[in-house]
This record gives structure tokens, sequence and C-alpha cells, in this order.
């Protein structure tokens, strides 16, 4: 099951996006952040970064919401295709995943409280013609996690938290993420993209990328995530941001119960999605496990508790476990748990002594428990 999410708009302005979760699951999400405008002239550093390409895997519950900004690119400069000098292009929007947490960030937009799940960063603007044949590289948005915040000063890209009090930089994501404003120089204006893009500049490098940390002239826009499995590329997206996400089946490992000298009792939890997996229980006297005992399928969606009678244990031993489900081809385990079985040793009281000899006795006793 997947949903997609594009940009809302184009330019600076655009919708901040809801969506409510669905199911109890393993979400994986991929952001890519939009690219930069094209700044004055022909040479290939007018051409705006890219945006950058992160994916990671979240576990979300149903009901929660989560709030999702598409960077937008920055508009190009109506002069890019001419040889004279101009003005630069116009950073690009950053794309921002986060859910509604309590007790998080405060998000003055509106007015809730947030947690951020992954950034993909936008690319800064492209370079003013006579600039051009000085540089040496395009600023793409970055994969790698910058500072939170901004760059202090104008023409920079909004960060995940702040942005400079500039009609020149982009919002941050708490504030909206509104883009520059665009400034009006020799050709023409660029327009900054939605996600926190910084304005273009009458000469040198392009406005700032928007993104966890804001670019500037000369400095990429950085990104962000806190998911499983993280997998990112700098520089991938030339075009407007996305977000992909999708849902795979997830599971729980419980304690396990009614444990004896030679028994006990494994416990899991399942949240299947397409309805068609199997439920497992790996196990062994490591965590490599070892064998892997078959407990359930199918099953309904929302959680579904699973479980399994261990017999032949050995005494006092302590063993691994956890669970496990196959569904549409994709596998996905939960944490690893232990349990130790019981001793076993007997508790034995003495009744009586009887018949007492110069070297033998009688004695009766009773075993009082086995420790089971």
């Amino acid at each position: 099951m997947i949903w997609t999410f594009n940009n809302t708009s184009t330019g600076r302005n655009g919708t901040i996006q809801r969506w409510t979760v669905p199911y109890d699951g393993m979400y994986r999400i991929e952001t890519f952040g939009a690219r930069g405008g094209k700044g004055n002239g022909a040479r290939p550093h007018a051409n705006g970064g890219r945006g950058a390409k992160m994916k990671g895997e979240f576990v979300l519950r149903k009901g929660q919401i989560v709030l999702i900004l598409v960077g937008q690119s920055g508009t190009d400069h109506p002069g890019t295709s001419s040889g004279g000098d101009g003005t630069t292009g116009a950073g690009g929007g950053g794309t921002f995943v986060a859910k509604i947490v309590s007790n998080s960030q405060y998000m003055f937009e509106t007015g809730e409280y947030v947690e951020p799940l992954i950034v993909s960063a936008g690319g800064n603007g492209g370079a003013d013609y006579g600039y051009q044949s000085n540089l040496t590289t395009l600023y793409h948005g970055i994969s790698a996690t910058g500072t939170q915040g901004f760059i202090n000063n104008d023409y920079s890209g909004g960060g995940f938290l702040a942005s400079r009090s500039s009609d020149r930089c982009g919002k941050s994501f708490l504030q909206g993420g509104r883009g520059a404003l665009g400034q009006t120089t020799r050709g023409g204006t660029s327009q900054a993209g939605f996600g926190g893009g910084g304005s273009n500049l009458d000469d040198g490098y392009g406005g700032g990328g928007g993104g966890w940390n804001g670019g500037y002239r000369g400095q990429s826009a950085g990104s962000y995530n806190a998911g499983a499995n993280q997998s990112s590329s700098s520089g991938y997206n030339d075009g407007q941001g996305k977000v992909i996400i999708s849902v795979y089946a997830l599971t729980d490992t419980k304690s396990a119960s009614n444990i004896g000298i030679f028994s006990a009792k494994l416990n899991g939890e399942v949240y299947p999605i397409t309805l068609d997996g199997k439920w497992y229980f790996e196990f062994g006297t490591t965590s490599s496990y070892g064998t892997t005992l078959l407990a359930g399928s199918g099953g309904t969606f929302g959680r579904n508790s699973y479980n399994y009678d261990l017999p032949e244990l050995l005494p006092n031993t302590t063993y691994h476990y956890r669970t496990k489900i196959v569904e549409s081809g994709r596998t996905t385990y939960g944490d690893d748990m232990t349990f130790t079985t019981k001793s076993g040793l007997a508790t034995i009281t003495t009744d009586t002594i009887t018949a007492t000899g110069a070297t033998t006795a009688d004695a009766t006793g009773t075993i009082v428990s086995f420790n089971e």
C-alpha cells in the first residue's frame, strides 16, 4: 500500500498537508527536496542545485497525524537563455515530514507540537552569469545532517527550527515554510520555493535551499533522518519535491509466560496489512536462534495476539526469542527477548527418624515442592 504526496502549488507559497496513519505498522518514508532555480546565462553553473533524497523506516500507530510539507522548486530566472550578466536563481524548498507529538517542538504555523521524522534538503539557486566561470561545483541539497536552524545571512534558506527574520530568507518549517520574497534585479525575478527556499540576488551564488539547516550562498542545505534502515543521496532530485509512504506489517515481541522447569509460552503481537502473511517465533539458546516456529497466519487489521507453547526445555537455561512476520514478500522482526527456565531443585523436609542402630537409621521425609 503506497501513498504519494506532491507539491501543492509552485513558487514560494504552498500548503502543509495532513495525513492520518491508517494502520499500526512499519512505514517506509522517502522524501525528495526540490531543485533550485536557474540563474541567468547558459553556463553550467547557472543550473540550480538538485534536492537530496532520504529514506527511512518508522513505526507509526493508527490515528497518529503526520504533517507533510513537499518542497517546491525555485523558479528559473527569466533570462536563462541569454549570455548577459543578470541575477541568480532562487533556492529550492526542502521537504519535511513530522508527526504531531505532545511536548515537542512548537509549530507556530498550526499551533501544534511536532517531532521531525525525516527532511530532504532543497538545492541552492544557480549562479549569476558573471560568476559562473569561477565556480567549481553546484550546491546541491546534501544528505548529511547539518546544524539545526539557519545561516545568519540574507538569501539563506529556512531550517526546520528557525530562519533569519528577513523577506530575503526562507521561513522555517515551524514557521510554515514559505519561500523568500524574490528580488527584482537586472532582467527579472526568481521566486524561491515553498519549503524555505532563499531569495535570488543580484550577483554571485544563488539563494540557499531549505532543509534541516538552510543553505546559503556557497553552502549547501542539510537533511535529517530519524528512521531505521536509512539510505540517502545528495543532489538527487532535479524537479519538484515529493514524499512516498509505504506500509509493511509490524510485529512486537512480548514477555514469555507460564515459565516452568521444562516448558514456557512465547507471546507476540502482529499488525498485518495485506492479511496474507504468516507469523513465526524464532527461538534458541543464543541470539542466533536456530529454530523457527510457525504460530499463525492471516489475521485481521489491527492488533492480533499469538503464542506458542514450548515443551521439553532444559532446566535453569536462558533462551532467546523474537517474533517474525512474512507478508507480501517482506519480513519484519520484533525485538529480541529472553526468559530463563526454573532450576528444578526439589524442596525436601525430614519428618521422623526411627529404628536407629549403631550405624543405621530409618528416616521418612516429604517432597514439598519441585520448584515448578
